[in-house]
């Protein structure tokens, strides 16, 4: 597992690479990773909730997704709590808390979710998914907006939030999407990791690197989102004991914990880029975290099997 971590990492931050290349080359500017976001945001993300769920659902899959609910939205939660704790002690900026709170589910999770569990545990990776994707659109398109409300409204006629009501109707229901639909939809999915990550190099190219001097939090930042924030999950799920509440507790529970030990989503990227909070910092932040995740992520998977 920690050498497929290693090579996941490594394969995404290849792409990244190539974006952060094709601006330094002149074919493109910083600024047109802007357009990538918003259709990263709007078109390829909530692909991956629409397929996941078309799926038979059995008695233990209902028990087991509820506990995968459970902690995934638990683990949300304490997150932003924690990383609400981290901005009142250090003065973080929007884009540092945002980059301490969310993690990198989807991009990174599922193809590792897939590879090294099978492609039966793909449904308790997009169960995570789908509770952060809700915390996505509702707290952190809050803390960047800077409005003093989440709309309701608003919220539930984002496609994502629609995707995901569709996806579990598929579950539920037993419906399932066209052929030709489905491998569209599928073929749309399967592209969220490369593009996420052009959007973070394209977006890196915009930023004078010297300029990370003055923002003294970012090693910060990272220490508190690769390090502390998985240390108190693995720890509160030692002591809760949640993974012996359903069989194979442990093994399908890595899938949460291996999300909560991932970087920072590049989801916090694509929102900078849409409200123009410091894009480039934020682009940064996402580099400096996947780095880490190479020394990180496989210690912590070390820790929680303990």
């Amino acid at each position: 597992m920690s050498l497929l971590l290693i090579n996941k990492i490594v394969e995404l931050f290849i792409i990244l690479v190539a974006g952060y290349a094709i601006v330094k080359a002149g074919a493109l500017k910083s600024s047109d990773a802007k357009a990538l976001s918003i259709i990263t945001l709007y078109l390829i993300g909530p692909a991956p909730l629409l397929t996941a769920f078309e799926v038979d659902l059995t008695p233990d899959l209902a028990r087991s997704l509820a506990v995968v609910f459970a902690v995934a939205l638990a683990a949300n939660l304490l997150m932003y709590a924690l990383g609400s704790v981290f901005a009142r002690l250090t003065g973080a900026s929007v884009v540092e808390r945002a980059s301490v709170t969310y993690s990198n589910a989807g991009n990174l999770i599922l193809p590792i979710v897939t590879s090294v569990l099978g492609e039966g545990y793909v449904i308790y990776a997009t169960g995570y998914m789908v509770v952060q994707n809700f915390m996505f659109w509702t707290l952190m398109d809050k803390m960047f907006s800077g409005e003093a409300h989440i709309s309701l409204r608003r919220v539930m006629t984002n496609v994502n939030i629609i995707a995901i009501l569709i996806g579990v109707t598929f579950m539920v229901t037993g419906l399932r999407m066209p052929p030709v639909l489905n491998s569209a939809v599928r073929s749309l999915g399967n592209m969220i990791g490369p593009a996420s990550m052009l959007i973070v190099g394209m977006t890196l190219a915009g930023l004078d690197l010297s300029e990370l001097r003055r923002h003294k939090r970012a090693w910060l930042v990272v220490l508190a989102k690769m390090v502390l924030f998985p240390l108190v999950m693995i720890s509160l799920f030692k002591l809760t004991g949640v993974g012996t509440l359903i069989p194979d507790g442990e093994r399908i529970l890595m899938v949460p914990m291996l999300a909560v030990m991932s970087c920072t989503a590049t989801t916090v990227t694509q929102f900078a880029q849409m409200y123009d909070q410091e894009p480039e910092y934020a682009s940064a932040l996402s580099v400096m975290t996947t780095l880490a995740c190479v020394v990180t992520m496989p210690l912590m998977v070390q820790l929680y099997l303990m």
